[in-house]
């Protein structure tokens, strides 16, 4: 492991990741590289307040809780904790992990499983290719899934597109919509209200019914509700 640190920057910016990658928050004021190999395998440049770093080997980078992250493109597995300023990511090839902090976050494509969990600010996520896992997150705004959906404990909205799998969510206090599902479907504790559009498979759920909302549901499979 070899060490490089840099006074603090309002931006990290990873251009390019050819390995797994963890960027975590901390309360110093310094961005700090620990690269898992030589440090010529990480080349990192200081442009009007932001790191830019290149990355050839798996890489961890500690940086201030409010800084702004971005990356293009990460070959291996991503995974961001406690960080409380917005991080806007492109692809990540492997899976990809938020952990803990105030952080709005966006994916544009994650080729793997995507799990977030305690985080208050609103994610948004473009397309994911493995499975989905929420829990106790703020709103959040998946478009297509093509694996399964899991959600728990969501403080705001809930907006699903496509659905390849199956969807399993409760306890979400803001408004629950899903396009399609090609799978099955069970909601339970939706204060916020519900629209289902389309699920091919069975549809359960299991509610109270908050007045002045609306719950609509439609399915080809069976469906029960209580």
């Amino acid at each position: 492991m070899n060490t490089v640190r840099f006074e603090v920057s309002e931006k990290l910016e990873l251009s390019q990741a050819d390995h797994d990658v963890a960027i975590k928050g901390w309360d110093q004021a310094a961005i700090e590289l620990v690269v898992d190999g030589s440090t010529d395998q990480c080349v990192a440049e200081q442009r009007e307040g932001t790191l830019v770093v290149e990355a050839h080997a798996p890489l961890a980078i500690h940086v201030p809780r409010g800084t702004v992250v971005s990356a293009a493109q990460v070959s291996g597995d991503l995974l961001l904790r406690d960080l409380d300023g917005a991080a806007d990511i492109g692809i990540v090839h492997g899976d990809a992990s938020v952990v803990s902090g105030q952080a709005s976050v966006s994916f544009q494509e994650v080729h793997g499983d995507l799990a977030v969990e305690h985080v208050n600010g609103p994610l948004s996520m473009g397309q994911t290719h493995g499975d989905v896992h929420l829990s106790h997150v703020g709103a959040a705004s998946l478009a297509r899934v093509h694996g399964d959906v899991s959600a728990r404990t969501v403080a705001g909205d809930l907006g699903m597109g496509a659905v390849s799998g199956d969807v399993r969510v409760r306890d979400v206090a803001g408004a629950l919509t899903l396009e399609e599902g090609l799978g099955d479907f069970r909601g339970q504790d939706l204060s916020g209200g519900m629209n289902v559009q389309a699920v091919k498979g069975d549809l359960s759920l299991k509610t109270a019914l908050t007045p002045g909302l609306d719950y609509r549901a439609q399915a080809n499979g069976d469906v029960r509700a209580r």
